[in-house]
C-alpha cells in the first residue's frame, strides 16, 4: 500500500523516522523518482540516507537570515500544496490534489467567529491521532497550530496510551472518528483516567449515532459536541454547525465558501427538503482532481464543478443535513433501500456489542439481505437470536437481519474509521475450516 501511494505522488525526497526506514528503503529501490531519504531522528551518517541536520546544512546558507525569506510566488488556484489519499474502502486509494487555494480557504473558515470559538493562544491543547494522509487528520493539526493550540501527536492507537495522554497533557479538544467515539462511550478503561480537561469533542469521517453521541457527552461532561461532514476531496468539512446551533444526528449546515445540492441518482435532478439523494458540493474547498487519473476526476467532478460525493443524505426544512450511507453500500431488499450505517448504529447500542458491520448478501428473489458482523464484548456471550430480537424491536420489517449474524473478533477498518466492507465480504466468502 505504501508503494502504491508513493507511485502515485512520485516523491523526490522522503522524510521519515528510524522506525519506518527499512520499509521506505524497499520503496526507494522500486521507485526511480526517489533520490534521497532524510532521517528525522538520527545524526548518524549513512550511504542510504541523510540525517536531517546534515540535509539542512547542505542546502541552506550558513548565515541565512530567516527574516529575509521570500516565498516563491505561485498560482494558488492551480499549484498543488498536498497530495493526500482517498479512503480506499472499495479499492486502492487515489491521490487527491489539494491546491494552495483549498488550504487557504479552510484556514479562512477557521477564523470565522460564527463557527470557531475564540480562546487565548496557548490555553488549549488538541490530540493528533488521525492519519495525516487524510484531510481530517492533517488539516486539523495545522489549523490548531495556526490558532495557537498545543498539539500532542500519537502515531498509533493504544487504549491506555490514548487515555493517559488526554489525562497527562490535559487535552481540551478531541478530534474523533466513530470507532474512537464508541470506545470513549463504552470502554470501562475510561473510568480509570481523569478526562475532565476535555471541553470540545469533534467527530467526523463517518456517521455517528445520536445515541453514542449522547452517551459520550454525558460521560466526558464535554461543553460542546460538534459533528461535521467532509472528505479529503473537499479539503475538510463542507457541512458543520454555527457555534450557537445544534441538532442531534445532524452533521450541520452548509459552510461558507461552498454550495450544496441533493440529487436524485437516477434522474440527476435536484431534490427539495427531506428527500434522500446523493450529496453534491461546489466551491473553493473542492480538490483539483485525482493525480494521474483524468477518468476518475471527470467521473467525480462535472463540467460545472460539482463534486459527486457518493454519499446519500438529505436536509430538513431548517437546512440541517443528515448522512444516510454510501450510495454504493446501500442494501436493496425487495425494492427497499436499507442503510448499513443505520443498522450498525443500532447494534453498537447493545451493551454486549463492542463493534458491528453490516452488508448485503445476494438473494435470488429479494435481491439482497442485510447481514451483520458483530464483535462481542470480552467475557460476554451473545446468540444470533438475541441480536435479531434486539434489532427487530427497533426497525421496520425490511431492515431486519434476514441475512444472518456472524460473530468475529474485529471489524476491519481503515485508520480514519470507515469500515472495509470488501474485507467483510472476503470473510463471508471464506470456506469454513474442516
Amino acid at each position: 500500500e505504501l508503494l502504491h501511494a508513493a507511485s502515485i505522488s512520485r516523491p523526490i525526497l522522503i522524510f521519515c523516522s528510524e522506525s519506518t526506514l527499512s520499509t521506505l528503503l524497499d520503496v526507494k529501490t522500486q521507485l526511480k523518482s526517489v533520490q534521497k531519504i532524510i532521517l528525522l531522528d538520527t545524526e548518524d551518517k549513512h550511504d542510504e540516507y541523510e540525517p536531517l541536520k546534515e540535509f539542512i546544512s547542505n542546502h541552506c546558507e550558513r548565515y541565512f537570515d530567516v527574516t529575509n525569506f521570500k516565498p516563491v510566488q505561485v498560482d494558488t488556484n492551480q499549484q498543488i500544496a498536498f497530495i493526500l489519499y482517498s479512503s480506499g474502502t472499495t479499492g486502492l486509494s487515489k491521490g487527491v490534489m489539494l491546491t494552495h487555494k483549498n488550504i487557504n480557504t479552510t484556514i479562512a473558515l477557521s477564523r470565522d467567529h460564527r463557527f470557531i470559538r475564540q480562546f487565548k493562544p496557548g490555553s488549549e491543547s488538541a490530540l493528533g491521532l488521525l492519519p495525516f494522509y487524510h484531510a481530517f487528520g492533517l488539516c486539523v493539526v495545522f489549523r490548531c497550530l495556526i490558532f495557537g493550540r498545543h498539539v500532542v501527536v500519537l502515531t498509533v492507537f493504544d487504549p491506555n496510551t490514548f487515555l493517559r495522554t488526554i489525562q497527562e497533557y490535559k487535552i481540551t479538544n478531541l478530534h474523533l472518528v466513530p470507532p474512537l467515539a464508541n470506545f470513549l462511550a463504552k470502554s470501562p478503561l475510561v473510568n480509570l483516567y481523569d478526562l475532565s480537561s476535555v471541553e470540545v469533542i469533534n467527530c467526523g469521517a463517518a456517521p455517528l449515532s445520536k445515541e453514542i453521541q449522547s452517551i459520550l457527552v454525558q460521560r466526558l461532561k464535554a461543553k460542546m459536541f460538534r459533528q461535521a461532514y467532509g472528505m479529503t476531496e473537499t479539503t475538510l468539512g463542507v457541512l458543520g454547525f454555527p457555534l450557537k446551533e445544534s441538532k442531534p444526528g445532524s452533521c450541520g449546515k452548509v459552510l461558507p465558501y461552498v454550495s450544496a445540492k441533493v440529487v436524485n441518482p437516477e434522474t440527476g435532478k435536484s431534490l427539495g427538503p427531506n428527500k434522500q439523494g446523493e450529496l453534491y458540493f461546489k466551491g473553493d474547498f473542492i480538490m483539483k482532481g485525482y493525480i494521474g487519473n483524468i477518468e476518475a476526476t471527470n467521473s467525480a467532478i462535472d463540467k460545472e464543478g460539482w463534486l459527486a460525493t457518493g454519499d446519500v443524505g438529505y436536509y430538513d426544512d431548517e437546512g440541517f443535513f443528515f448522512i444516510v450511507d454510501r450510495l454504493k453500500e446501500l442494501i436493496k431488499y425487495k425494492g427497499f433501500q436499507v442503510a448499513p450505517a443505520e443498522l450498525e448504529a443500532i447494534l453498537i447500542t447493545h451493551p454486549k456489542i463492542v463493534d458491528a458491520g453490516v452488508l448485503g448478501v445476494p438473494h435470488e428473489s429479494a435481491g439482497e439481505l442485510p447481514l451483520a458482523f458483530v464483535v462481542v464484548k470480552p467475557g460476554e456471550k451473545l446468540t444470533e437470536e438475541e441480536v435479531n430480537d434486539f434489532v427487530d424491536k427497533q426497525v421496520m420489517p425490511q431492515k431486519r437481519l434476514r441475512g444472518g449474524v456472524r460473530f468475529i473478533d474485529e471489524i476491519p477498518r481503515i485508520r480514519s474509521g470507515k469500515i472495509l466492507r470488501r474485507k467483510l465480504r472476503e470473510i463471508l466468502n471464506q470456506k469454513p475450516k474442516l
